[in-house]
């Protein structure tokens, strides 16, 4: 399944991907750990499991974010493609040129004011023959989209990143699912996810639900979504609905990972957090910072952006549950 089409060529929406299909998740073959931490002063509550920490965060690519870019990459090799424009994050930055290394294609990025900035730094100086155009416009989506059409019109054979539109993205987060049943030997009671665009979420719902459907797990977790409550569309909408748009905005975070406004999937996320019996979240600054600090505290250096689960560990255990929680680093 290496090429998924994006959206539906008569109306231009975009193309779900339905857990029907026959596929099933698979476990990378060299996954990242799940490793077991003590919450400080966990609530009585929380009796039934451990709290496990899913370490994307020791992924080549620093994140999640290359199980996306190296799909990505080579099915753009496949395609004859020669650059790639697109708005983007610190994270997926650094993902993409991990993944592109040592390939002829050219990057031509559009960065929001990030908070995250320093990643960049720890990029391999050999990435730096990539075409990096690095910016801060007041509107990186925008610039972008402006940027390829006018690529397009000299006739240039390139696409758009658009990594929260690829249904296969979605694909290659579902195996994330496979190996978290693989190291407990079962569903976890619920999961945890910091959420901007909302994609790990997803993957992470659609793999649970492919494995309940083959027969591989008796339950789908409780899916938890985090985001920063100074820009949270999803937690708005699934604290008062339509009413609660009216005041959310594109506020300045320290998890700037998580910054947007807009989710492009952002009805798919929602479906998938409530079908599970989960939650949207939303973590204010302070507790962001709280959650970097209680987690360097167990000897992880994390970015404000995955600090955010810690915030929802807090909040999942004030429930009860009957088995492992799970936390995306």
């Amino acid at each position: 399944m290496s090429y998924l089409p994006e959206r539906c060529e008569r109306c231009r929406g975009l193309l779900a991907l339905q857990p029907n299909w026959e596929w099933l998740p698979s476990p990378a073959e060299n996954p990242t750990p799940l490793q077991v931490i003590n919450v400080p002063a966990a609530p009585p509550s929380f009796s039934g499991g451990q709290v496990w920490l899913k370490r994307e965060d020791l992924q080549p690519a620093g994140s999640f974010l290359g199980r996306v870019a190296l799909p990505l990459v080579r099915l753009w090799q496949s395609q004859g493609v020669e650059r790639v424009i697109g708005s983007v994050g610190a994270c997926l930055a650094t993902a993409m040129a991990w993944a592109a290394k040592g390939s002829a294609l050219q990057f031509e990025y559009y960065l929001a004011d990030s908070a995250e900035l320093s990643l960049l730094a720890q990029l391999d100086p050999t990435f730096n023959h990539f075409y990096d155009t690095l910016l801060r416009p007041s509107d990186a989506v925008e610039q972008a989209k402006l940027a390829l059409r006018k690529a397009q019109r000299q006739g240039k054979s390139v696409t758009a990143l658009g990594y929260a539109e690829r249904p296969l993205n979605l694909l290659s987060l579902s195996g994330i699912a496979a190996e978290i049943v693989q190291a407990l030997g079962q569903s976890p009671a619920a999961v945890v996810a910091p959420c901007g665009q909302g994609i790990l979420l997803l993957g992470l719902a659609l793999g649970f639900e492919q494995l309940l459907r083959a027969g591989k797990i008796s339950r789908v977790p409780a899916m938890f979504g985090v985001q920063a409550q100074n820009c949270a569309p999803l937690w708005a909408y699934w604290q008062q609905g339509r009413d609660g748009m009216g005041w959310v905005h594109e506020g300045s975070t320290l998890a700037s990972g998580v910054r947007v406004l807009q989710p492009v999937r952002g009805d798919a996320v929602l479906a998938a957090v409530q079908s599970s019996g989960g939650e949207m979240l939303a973590a204010t600054e302070l507790q962001i910072v709280q959650g970097q600090t209680m987690l360097a505290k167990l000897g992880i250096a994390v970015t404000p952006t995955t600090a955010l689960v810690w915030h929802g560990i807090r909040t999942v255990l004030q429930k009860q549950w009957d088995g492992a929680v799970v936390a995306m680093l």
